[in-house]
Parts: C-alpha cells; sequence; structure tokens
C-alpha cells in the first residue's frame, strides 16, 4: 500500500536544490535523538558528527591521522559534495570540535542550534562519562567537561547571525521533548526541509550512516538511550534536582554555561 510517507518521498527527490541543514548541539541535549529522527527519511543524507574524528585525528593540524580521509577539508568536501537522488542535507555536530570556523564551515548550509539547561546537559554528561569511562581521575573527568563547554556554540552562533547574516534558528531541548510534532513541524519550516511522519516515529537502532570510527563501544555506549529509541519521549526533570551530590567544579562549569544558554535561549524557536 502506497502511504503519504512514500508519495512524499517521490516528490521530494524531485527537489532541486536540495536543502542542507546543519545542527549544533551540546552533548546530552537529545541531539542523536533528534538526528535519527531525520535520519529515518530515506531521501535525506545524514552525517553523524562529521568533525568529531579530524578533532582528534587531523592531517590538517599535523597530527598523525589514524584515519584515512578524516582531515578537516576532507570532511568539509563532503559535506559541500552533491548527492543526486537526495531531497535534503542534514548533519549534526559540536562546534567545539570545529576550531576553526571560518576555514571549516561549510558552505550552503543553514545552521541551527539546540541547546539544553546546563543544570540538566552538564549533570547528564557527568553521569555517563563516568559510566563509560569508569576509574578516569577527578582531574581528568573535570577537564573533559570542561571542553565540551558552551563558549564554542555561542561563538559559532554570532558568526551565523553577525557575519553570515542567517536568521537564529534555536531549539530548546525540553521544547523537543514536550512537543515534538510542533517543534519538528516549525524546524523543517524555517529550515525548508520537507516534514515527514516518520521524524516523529521510527525504527530503532539506525547507525548506518554513522563512520565506523564512532561507531566503536565507547561512542555506542554514550549514545545508547538515542540509538535504542523510536520516539521522543517527556522531559525529566530529575537531573537537575541533585546539585548536593555534584562536585565544585562542575557547579561551577553549569554556572558559567548558564548565561551562554540564558542568552541563546531568548531566541529560541516559539509554538
Amino acid at each position: 500500500m502506497t502511504t503519504l510517507d512514500d508519495i512524499s518521498l517521490t516528490v521530494d527527490s524531485q527537489r532541486d536544490p536540495p536543502s542542507r541543514v546543519f545542527l549544533w548541539a551540546q552533548p546530552r541535549s537529545r541531539s542523536t535523538i533528534f538526528e535519527l529522527s531525520m535520519a529515518s527519511v530515506a531521501s535525506f543524507k545524514v552525517f553523524h558528527e562529521p568533525y568529531f574524528v579530524p578533532d582528534i585525528y587531523d592531517e590538517d593540524r599535523k597530527e598523525t591521522s589514524q584515519s584515512s580521509g578524516q582531515s578537516y577539508t576532507e570532511v568539509t568536501q563532503r559535506l559541500e559534495a552533491d548527492y543526486p537522488g537526495k531531497s535534503a542535507i542534514f548533519a549534526k555536530d559540536f562546534a567545539w570540535g570545529l576550531h576553526n570556523i571560518k576555514n571549516h564551515l561549510p558552505s550552503g548550509y543553514i545552521h541551527t542550534f539546540l541547546i539544553r539547561d546546563p543544570k540538566q546537559s552538564v549533570i547528564s554528561d557527568l553521569k555517563m562519562t563516568m559510566e563509560i569511562f569508569r576509574g578516569m581521575c577527578p582531574e581528568a573527568l573535570i577537564e573533559l567537561l570542561r571542553s565540551r563547554d558552551m563558549k564554542p556554540t555561542l561563538e559559532l552562533y554570532k558568526y551565523v547571525t553577525e557575519e553570515l547574516k542567517q536568521k537564529p534558528i534555536i531549539i530548546d531541548s525540553d521544547d523537543l521533548a514536550e512537543h515534538p510534532r510542533e517543534v519538528v513541524h516549525k524546524y523543517c519550516t524555517e529550515t525548508n526541509l520537507p516534514f515527514h511522519e516518520s521524524m516523529l516515529t521510527w525504527e530503532p537502532g539506525n547507525t548506518s550512516h554513522w563512520p565506523s570510527e564512532l561507531r566503536a563501544p565507547p561512542f555506542v555506549n554514550y549514545h545508547k538511550t538515542a540509538i535504542s529509541s523510536s520516539c521522543y519521549l517527556p522531559p525529566s526533570k530529575t537531573d537537575g534536582d541533585r546539585e548536593g551530590e555534584i562536585p565544585d567544579k562542575v557547579l561551577e562549569l553549569i554556572k558559567s554555561n548558564q548565561p551562554i544558554y540564558d542568552e541563546m535561549k531568548k531566541n529560541k524557536l516559539q509554538i
């Protein structure tokens, strides 16, 4: 039986040129769930954290590359390439992996942002990182969390809105979880992406578009909840309710990120 999504995919494949959308997020902001929502559409070309590998091994920065074809330049070229038959190109990543905005930011994209209150995202990141890297010394753990703060996101946001003159398109993570249909539909409207019902309910485990390097156990375990998801779930408020158990240096990180979150939240999508 032909479904509405089948008809939409046929229409989508005829879209020329395809929409190109980049989502820049924070760890533990439901960004992988959002990515898998987009990946449910067969006519979309989806990239999972394309700058993560060159952030570790980048030939352009003269570091030893352990992964052929994964320099910043090569990743940017893939993002800018043509993909015949695809109605949209969608990528998700973190701004702290970009390093040089002007040299590496792919052209032709609408740049969007997904934010979450750091009282929730940082504590969630702490819990998951401690679970995966058991035995990591506290100093290394804090340094890892600091490397993921929101300052690069704000820097990129200002570059996109002030230099590229793009309209701010920001999703608040709790809005996404509480009102997925409204938020996803509004996001698609703002970015010229075709909306599909499969963006709200999808098959779990769809990681075939992930780079092989990011299918290693530590990365899969970090994203295990998202990978097993098939829809958006209402937000849990518990992550931000246990500050008494959180190390002081983590609370300092939350405090330093809070003004950035509050500033960006002012321009979030209204539903």
